[in-house]
């Protein structure tokens, strides 16, 4: 199976089974570019290793081989371990996002307020500076 026979294999199919570590690999890398979604994968043994480093998600479900190629390993071997690693990751997203806002805003307000102390011909010591930064 090539690159082209996959791209149309995974336009008319819906369910894969049966495939062999080089075709779950193909797949996975296939659907990764071919589809404007991001790819997960779960595996639990050594033939699911190359398709697990293909995902842009990959969980492995055993403590075997496949957990050295997955990014992330699970010690349940339930696939309920997908929805806690995507809602974990959108949680790191968000918080990620909101120190970026709280940095760039605490920033622009310390930027604009010593601004306009210079344009009254007054500056913060170092003293209040730190007070400032601690309350």
């Amino acid at each position: 199976m090539d690159q082209e026979m996959a791209a149309d294999v995974l336009h008319g199919a819906r369910v894969f089974a049966r495939c062999s570590p080089m075709h779950k690999q193909l797949l996975v890398s296939s659907l990764a570019v071919n589809m404007p979604a991001t790819v997960a994968f779960c595996g639990d043994g050594a033939n699911d290793c190359g398709a697990l480093k293909a995902a842009h998600v990959g969980l492995s479900l055993s403590n075997a081989e496949s957990s050295i190629a997955a990014p992330f390993t699970s010690s349940s071997k339930s696939v309920q371990a997908m929805v806690d690693l995507v809602r974990e990751g959108r949680a790191a997203l968000v918080s990620s996002v909101a120190s970026f806002k709280f940095m760039a805003m605490y920033s622009l307000t310390q930027l604009i307020s010593v601004l306009r102390l210079y344009q009254v011909n007054a500056t913060l010591t170092d003293g209040m500076f730190l007070w400032v930064d601690l309350f």
